[in-house]
């Protein structure tokens, strides 16, 4: 074990649970993967709590995805990934982890969705460009996007699966709101509600609408993600219903 990284694991019933504190970089990275592949063989499910963790290049993270397949894959081998703030939580989207590799926010959550694949469970459905445009409601949202969206949050299996699905769209924007006090999601929640009407959603928040656009201009710009874009509108207009059942009303 080198000085830059430290592993330690706490073996409980059916997982063990590994804490990674230090700097993950190429001199580390070994350490890793030999511990978590030697964890995984050994035990066969393993969480690993990222909150300690620092990363000298994000690429490096690729050694979560690939432990798990030295050690077998799913569902002969478990991996779950949690702690991550809101930069670490960015770079294992973008670099894929999330793709294979289980990631929540806590540990239940994390345990929970060990058990689940595919991970990405809920991409909106495909609709082909050459299709009919679909049927409309007098509020103008189309009809089968509030059906998927019902399909989306009544298929999850349970609650954690729920929490991983709210967080991995709304987690960076959850982080800064949290840590500055903003109102980021409740915005957003508003104005995807509004169908995107700007007048109503800012009448709604009472706030004037040259604040909501600097909001939603935040909204992309600490996420990351294009409010333009159809699928991406449904995806967190389905996370913020979800996040609102939970947080009650504004």
């Amino acid at each position: 074990m080198n000085d830059a990284m430290q592993v330690s694991a706490n073996t409980q019933p059916g997982y063990a649970a590994m804490q990674l504190t230090g700097r993950l970089s190429l001199r580390s990275v070994e350490t890793v993967r030999g511990a978590l592949v030697g964890l995984l063989n050994d035990v066969g499910c393993v969480v690993a709590d990222l909150s300690g963790l620092a990363l000298s290049q994000p690429a490096l993270l690729s050694v979560f995805p690939a432990a798990l397949a030295e050690a077998g894959g799913w569902p002969r081998a478990r991996l779950g990934l949690f702690g991550a703030d809101a930069e670490l939580l960015g770079h294992l989207r973008s670099q894929g982890v999330c793709d294979a590799v289980a990631v929540a926010d806590e540990l239940d959550s994390v345990l929970a969705a060990t058990n689940q694949w595919p991970h990405q469970a809920w991409a909106p459905p495909h609709r082909d460009a050459d299709a009919s445009p679909p049927a409309r409601d007098p509020d103008g949202e189309a009809l089968d996007d509030r059906a998927s969206m019902r399909r989306v949050l009544t298929g999850a299996e349970n609650a954690a699966e729920l929490a991983l699905f709210v967080r991995e769209r709304l987690g960076c924007l959850i982080d800064y709101d949290r840590a500055g006090g903003f109102e980021l999601v409740t915005t957003l929640s508003v104005y995807l509600d509004c169908g995107g009407d700007y007048e109503m959603a800012a009448c709604e928040l009472g706030i004037h609408r040259s604040t909501l656009r600097y909001r939603l201009y935040r909204i992309c710009e600490v996420s990351g993600q294009d409010l333009g874009d159809a699928s991406t509108r449904f995806d967190l207009h389905a996370a913020t219903s979800e996040w609102r059942s939970n947080h009650g009303p504004f």
